[in-house]
């Protein structure tokens, strides 16, 4: 059950060595809890609200199975990106891996970088927000 799982994952041909270690990694889960996370009860309502929620800019990559929800949830939130893959299963790092990094490496560079924050001095209760340090404009 689980090798099928496993290689249910993936559109494209993977190394045998590596669906193997990936089956034997499922396994150290318990089955009981395996098969709880795959029969959520959560109902599909909860999820389609989460994700047209206002504000929340989001990529929503499908395959062709689920296309005709990608095209329904696209217009109810102009922040969605729908993203059809034809030629990618669910594990789309390993089916379309150069696309999905950049596709990923996009999407994060649209985040704000993290705000330290700084104590003003020892007993202080407020906050204030910290100098970047050096190193990251070198990665800017």
């Amino acid at each position: 059950m689980r090798r099928r799982f496993v290689r249910g994952m993936f559109k494209r041909p993977q190394p045998q060595a590596w669906l193997h270690a990936l089956t034997l990694a499922t396994l150290r889960s318990p089955l009981k809890a395996s098969i709880a996370l795959l029969s959520q009860g959560t109902p599909r309502k909860v999820w389609r609200d989460a994700l047209v929620a206002p504000g929340r800019p989001t990529r929503y990559a499908v395959t062709p199975r689920l296309a005709e929800q990608g095209r329904r949830v696209a217009p109810r939130q102009p922040a969605i990106q729908t993203m059809l893959f034809e030629d990618a299963g669910h594990a789309l790092f390993a089916d379309v891996a150069p696309v999905a990094n950049r596709l990923l490496g996009d999407c994060l560079q649209g985040f704000a970088p993290p705000v330290r924050l700084c104590l003003r001095r020892p007993d202080a209760r407020a906050h204030r927000p910290c100098a970047s340090p050096p190193w990251r404009a070198a990665l800017q």
